[in-house]
């Protein structure tokens, strides 16, 4: 069986570094840890705002129940 788990990332750089919405960690940072996890990199889930501008973007990753 799968399992996935989502993790929130802002739009927007500052300093040319784009930010989790958490603490700051990098999307590659975040790509990192969850390897380490056992986790996969699926791919990203855009999320809207009301003017129909990406804002903010889920990461999905999957990874096997059998292997936890």
């Amino acid at each position: 069986m799968k399992q996935y788990k989502y993790v929130r990332i802002k739009c927007g750089a500052i300093f040319t570094e784009y930010l989790t919405k958490k603490d700051g960690r990098s999307p590659r940072d975040v790509i990192d840890e969850m390897g380490a996890r056992g986790y996969e990199f699926k791919g990203t889930v855009p999320v809207y705002d009301f003017g129909g501008k990406v804002y903010e973007y889920d990461m999905v990753f999957e990874t096997d129940t059998d292997n936890k």
